[in-house]
């Protein structure tokens, strides 16, 4: 079984923009129109992903022009944009319909502490710094909301072991002693990582 045959033609559509649709979260793959015969997908070439700026609005008439294969076994066809203008308003271009966003769940950011791991921090005490908050994590049962990055040189390094905690506040010369008040002082405690 062969492939499909396609014909190549140029296209030239004249419809209101409904929006982009958009691949991985952040990739513009193509775009829909919507036009007197219907809503259209159409794909963006690199050239035509160019020339929609200024990104053009809900609704607002494009006239787009490019590529389309038809395919003679099930007459389906596919457009490739290749220029995007805006044109003028038509009188017979449908209005826009709400584009429906998916749902997306909110995942919860966990708190991050970062350690460094070079050398000099090693040697004054960075592994047991380590051991001492993973320890100190689960037994406040909030191991699940706070991620532990080992890092490279923070650049304090006769002042080790340094680490950094989710507010972005720098400590050095900690002990594995500390690290209980150290949690504390940051807001990292069951009651508050619950809230």
């Amino acid at each position: 079984m062969g492939k499909p045959k396609r014909t190549h033609q140029t296209f030239q559509l004249t419809g209101n923009f409904l929006g982009f649709v958009v691949k991985d979260g952040f990739k513009v793959k193509g775009m829909r129109v919507a036009t007197p015969k219907g809503e259209h997908y159409i794909k963006l070439t690199r050239e035509a992903r160019a020339s929609c700026f200024p990104l053009p609005a809900v609704g607002m008439p494009l006239q787009v022009t490019g590529e389309q294969k038809v395919d003679d076994e099930d007459g389906s066809i596919t457009y490739k944009a290749r220029q995007i203008v805006i044109a003028p308003p038509l009188s017979t271009v449908m209005a826009p319909t709400p584009i429906p966003q998916p749902q997306r769940k909110k995942q919860a950011t966990k708190a991050c502490i970062l350690v460094c791991r070079k050398s000099d921090c090693c040697k004054r005490g960075g592994r047991e710094l380590i051991a001492g908050l993973r320890k100190e994590l689960g037994d406040r049962q909030i191991a699940e909301q706070v991620v532990i990055r080992e890092t490279g040189c923070m650049k304090k390094c006769k002042a080790g072991p340094n680490l950094v905690m989710p507010d972005k506040t720098r400590h050095s010369r900690v002990r594995a002693k500390d690290i209980a008040a150290l949690l504390d002082k940051h807001g990292l405690s069951r009651d508050r990582m619950a809230g």
